[in-house]
C-alpha cells in the first residue's frame, strides 16, 4: 500500500488506540495537518504553546493510563523540553513529535532547524530520527514499546518536514496490542523481598505507607487502601 509519511504516522497512532494529541501547527507541520484534517479518529487539542502541549500529554497519560502524545513544529522544537523532562524523571510514558526542516538543511540556515536529537537524547529514554517514510511503522512501534515498558518515560521522535509528504510502499502497518496501555510487560518483584516486606508490615505497630508513582502505574489504589486498613491496629485507629 502506498501512503504518505503523514498518513502512515496517523494510521500508526490510530492502531495504538491514540485518541488525543496535544500541540499546535507550524510551517514545518503543514504537510502533517493537511492529512490530519481527513482523520476524524484522532482529536487534536490546540495548545497555547509547545511547552503546554508536553505538560498536557504528561497529565493525560497519568489520568488515562495511555501514552500521552504531543507535537511541535520546528520553530518551537526546543519548547517542549520542560514537559518532556517532567515525564522522563517522573516515569510517565509520553511521546513527543517534533517536526524539522529537511535533514541537513539546518546547515543552510533554513527556518530554525537544529540538532533536536542531541538535545532530547539527554532527557528521554530514546530520541528517534525518521529519515524515510517507509521506516515509520517500525519506529513508531519502537517508540511505544520504549515509552511504555520497563521503567516508563518520555520518547522523542524527530520528523523532517519532507518525510510527511514522501510516499512509500508499506506492508507492516500494525501495532503490538500490549502497547496501548501502560505499564506494558509488567516486571515481577523479587518474591523474597515481598516476603520480607510482609513480615515487616505484620510486625509494625504504627506503620506508615508512602505511595508514589508505582502505585499509580499499577492501578493499585484499592489494594493500598485495603492494606492500610489491615495494618492499622485498634489502638492506632483511635
Amino acid at each position: 500500500m502506498k501512503m504518505s509519511g503523514a498518513q502512515i504516522i496517523l494510521e500508526m497512532l490510530r492502531l495504538h488506540e491514540v485518541k488525543h494529541v496535544f500541540g499546535l501547527p507550524g510551517e514545518t507541520t503543514l504537510g502533517f495537518y493537511r492529512e490530519w484534517l481527513k482523520c476524524s479518529d484522532i482529536e487534536h487539542i490546540l495548545t497555547h504553546d509547545e511547552r503546554a502541549a508536553a505538560y498536557m500529554a504528561e497529565a493525560y497519560s497519568k489520568v488515562s493510563g495511555r501514552g500521552g502524545i504531543s507535537e511541535a513544529p520546528s520553530p518551537g522544537g526546543s519548547h517542549p523540553v520542560p514537559g518532556v523532562l517532567e515525564s522522563f524523571t517522573g516515569a510517565v510514558p509520553t511521546i513527543c513529535f517534533t517536526s524539522d526542516v529537511p535533514y541537513n538543511n539546518d546547515k543552510r540556515n533554513m527556518l530554525s532547524g537544529f540538532d533536536q536529537n542531541r538535545l532530547y537524547s539527554a532527557i528521554t529514554k530514546e530520541s528517534i530520527l525518521i529519515t524515510k517514510a517507509k521506516d515509520i511503522p517500525f519506529l513508531i512501534r519502537r517508540a511505544f514499546r520504549v515509552a511504555l515498558s520497563g521503567r516508563p518515560g518520555a520518547v522523542h521522535i524527530r520528523v523532517p518536514m519532507d518525510v510527511y509528504t514522501e510516499e512509500a510502499e508499506v506492508d507492516d502497518l500494525y501495532a503490538d496490542p500490549c502497547m496501548a496501555k501502560w505499564p506494558a510487560y509488567r516486571p515481577v518483584a523479587d518474591f523474597s523481598q515481598i516476603d520480607m516486606a510482609v513480615k515487616l508490615l505484620a510486625a509494625a505497630k504504627r506503620p506508615v505507607i508512602v505511595c508514589g508513582q508505582g502505585a499509580l502505574i499499577s492501578d493499585a489504589g484499592d489494594e493500598v487502601r485495603a492494606l492500610g486498613r489491615r495494618s492499622i491496629s485498634p489502638s492506632a485507629a483511635r
